[in-house]
């Protein structure tokens, strides 16, 4: 009502050229914060009340932790296999921003 000329970004716009805009920053932040440093990448497996499941990574340098990716696994078995493949993955992606990955930690399944 303030601005009648006012369109604002449709569901497109917000989707693609925005969201990936935000996204591009954030790495940026996170490739300047995380250049060189050890890190340990921590990786969870959780479902939700839906049943479906998923595994998370992020990394933790000393003082503060940083979110790596997050994968819906809601066909696949989570054999230790697949949850190591996960973490190479997750490692790879990590190293993306320049840090080096040192350990591994996951929880204290049987498969993980």
């Amino acid at each position: 009502m303030l601005r009648p000329g006012y369109t604002p970004p449709g569901r497109k716009a917000l989707s693609r050229r925005l969201l990936d805009r935000v996204l591009d920053t954030i790495n940026d932040g996170l490739a300047e914060e995380l250049d060189c440093k050890e890190v340990t990448l921590v990786q969870d497996g959780w479902s939700d009340i839906h049943n479906q499941s998923a595994i998370a990574s992020c990394v933790h340098t000393v003082n503060k932790s940083y979110f790596v990716t997050a994968k819906e696994t809601p066909s696949n078995k989570k054999t230790a296999s697949y949850c190591a493949s996960l973490a190479q993955q997750a490692m790879s992606d990590a190293t993306n921003f320049g840090c080096i990955v040192r350990a591994l930690v996951t929880d204290n399944e049987k498969k993980m």
